[in-house]
């Protein structure tokens, strides 16, 4: 039996080219998906640019997938790349996608985390996206009362409130929690003005410093609204995609 394994595990290497040390890169799904050794890589072109050359447990669950990639594409891994695991009627595989943009090519035995759905790939850079902006209103109106807190009214609890915002879109779920983000961001910048507008003690140089940021923070709230509708779009578009591939799978 021993014979037979060691037998084995050189014909994998003879026929592979090399161990799984060896490899390109591995990709860390936290679920089991069904890929076989052999199953392809696709580039963001839909040609093959590679293949599974092992599959081994993770060791908090999942499957690790080790790849080799043919010596032409190996420029094509890069960091700016995700990996999402595809299960269509014509088998299983590996597609390759543009995320940002980002050209550095990846160390050789690198571990990339993938994802197990094309849902899942888009609902989590939708979350990050939304993180990102939410982020940002919030450390503008920060900067914004930090720096006249000692006279504006309500300083300590409007700052609460950005703080409890940022903390909302860190666990936001889905697109229907957009509504709820949008109304907080909201009321907090009404409240800004308000509280900014009573405040009659302020020089003329520093409302003026003010307005102008009120500005810039009214543009970035106004282009969060249009992305984060334009995330409820998507995200209706994803539903009608998955029920296509579904009923695909399914006839």
């Amino acid at each position: 039996m021993r014979a037979f394994t060691l037998l084995l595990t050189i014909s994998t290497i003879l026929f592979w080219g090399c161990t799984k040390d060896d490899t390109d890169i591995s990709i860390k799904f936290d679920r089991n998906v069904e890929l076989g050794v052999g199953d392809s890589l696709y580039g963001v072109d839909k040609i093959a640019i590679g293949h599974v050359h092992s599959i081994e447990a993770g060791d908090s669950g999942g499957v690790i997938a080790y790849i080799d990639v043919e010596k032409r594409f190996k420029s094509r891994l890069t960091k700016g790349k995700d990996f999402v695991f595809v299960s269509r009627s014509g088998g299983k595989s590996i597609e390759m996608v543009t995320t940002r943009k980002d050209h550095e090519v990846l160390p050789k035995g690198a571990r990339i985390q993938g994802y197990e759905s094309y849902a899942q790939y888009h609902f989590s850079n939708r979350r990050s996206k939304v993180e990102k902006l939410v982020e940002g209103f919030t450390d503008k109106s920060l900067k914004l009362i930090q720096g006249i807190e000692d006279k504006l009214g309500g300083a300590d609890t409007l700052k609460m409130k950005l703080e409890n915002l940022r903390q909302r879109a860190a666990e936001y779920t889905g697109p229907e929690e957009r509504a709820e983000l949008r109304r907080r961001m909201e009321n907090i910048s009404s409240e800004i003005r308000q509280k900014l507008s009573e405040s009659g003690d302020l020089e003329g140089e520093t409302r003026d410093d003010i307005e102008q940021s009120m500005e810039e923070l009214k543009k970035l709230w106004d282009q969060t609204a249009i992305d984060l509708d334009k995330a409820k779009d998507k995200a209706a578009k994803l539903v009608e995609e998955a029920r296509d591939d579904l009923k695909e799978m399914t006839d």
